[in-house]
């Protein structure tokens, strides 16, 4: 999801060639785990770099900007964040060969069987993430305040996070977990700058779906708008073990090592989308993977249907 959040008055945030992958971990010991990785590029336009630094920074106001991403998570599941300072280069890697023809299937909504804590902020470059299982404004909000490092406090829109809550979780329930990814405006004026790749690995309430994150609004005073065209900028490469080597292509890594080097996936099929979409989550089923076919689907939050 690249929904961005506060930052500097008059600000706008532009997130541009995400990276990202989506993938069943293999292993007996994994059973009912997935994994998503995510990478980009962010610039802030509107606001000049450090060295004319907005007033702000010298009134005691937060400076920060953010930005959220969902991830389906099991009734009492468990995640793990896991770090690619070794492996910096991972999701270029997969997404080195596209699969031709990938099917774009039609734009639906999110199931609602789903099931989903603590708080625990981790560094990664650019960004701090926490994880929040059972997301709510007041842990979100106590968060910000007592973990994040100060110079990327995010000033959030209470009414905007409550939306995109109960989005995903409507009617009280709680059925995604919410990742608030954390960074300093000014450290992405100008040309911008790459993330390293994040990965959340964890246990899916969607066994049969692999699931991308990614809602849209750039714009960080406004909602994301359910029933808008989006421009697209994604690379996002889609891992497992069962598929067909028809529509997979082994990887060539240059390093694996850690934990992520030993659950990234050996083959994978790669969509592109670089074209105006339905706004929503990537998703692929997999017994369309089963049957040899690569079909992404848009798929909105659960609320959308609701009516």
């Amino acid at each position: 999801m690249c929904i961005a959040f506060s930052g500097p008055p008059g600000s706008k945030v532009d997130f541009d060639n995400t990276k990202g992958a989506a993938w069943v971990v293999k292993g007996t010991i994994y059973s009912g785990w997935h994994a998503m990785s995510y990478q980009n590029k962010v610039k802030v336009n509107g606001i000049k770099p450090k060295g004319h630094q907005w007033s702000g920074l010298n009134s005691g106001r937060k400076t920060g900007a953010a930005m959220l991403l969902v991830f389906p998570l099991a009734n009492d599941g468990d995640y793990i964040l896991l770090s690619a300072e070794d492996m910096p280069n991972f999701l270029k890697e997969m997404t080195t060969v596209e699969t031709p023809n990938p099917y774009l299937g039609a734009t639906r909504s999110t199931p609602k069987s789903l099931g989903l804590g603590s708080v625990e902020v981790q560094k990664y470059g650019l960004y701090d993430v926490v994880v929040f299982k059972n997301a709510s404004i007041d842990k979100i909000q106590k968060a910000i305040a007592t973990s994040v490092a100060i110079e990327r406090q995010p000033e959030l829109d209470e009414d905007a996070i409550n939306f995109i809550i109960n989005a995903y979780n409507p009617n009280g329930q709680s059925n995604f977990a919410i990742a608030l990814f954390c960074y300093d405006p000014y450290q992405v004026t100008g040309e911008g700058k790459e993330s390293l790749p994040v990965t959340i690995m964890y246990q899916t309430s969607f066994p049969e779906v692999l699931f991308f994150s990614g809602l849209d609004e750039h714009d960080p005073s406004k909602r994301p708008d359910f029933n808008e065209m989006v421009n697209t900028n994604h690379q996002i490469a889609w891992g497992f073990e069962k598929a067909p080597d028809v529509i997979t292509h082994s990887v060539k890594y240059t390093a694996k090592v850690s934990t992520l080097g030993a659950i990234v996936p050996e083959r994978v099929a790669v969509s592109t989308h670089y074209t105006k979409m339905p706004n929503g989550d990537f998703v692929v089923q997999l017994n369309n993977f089963r049957a040899g076919r690569l079909a992404v689907e848009r798929w909105q939050p659960p609320s959308a249907s609701l009516g």
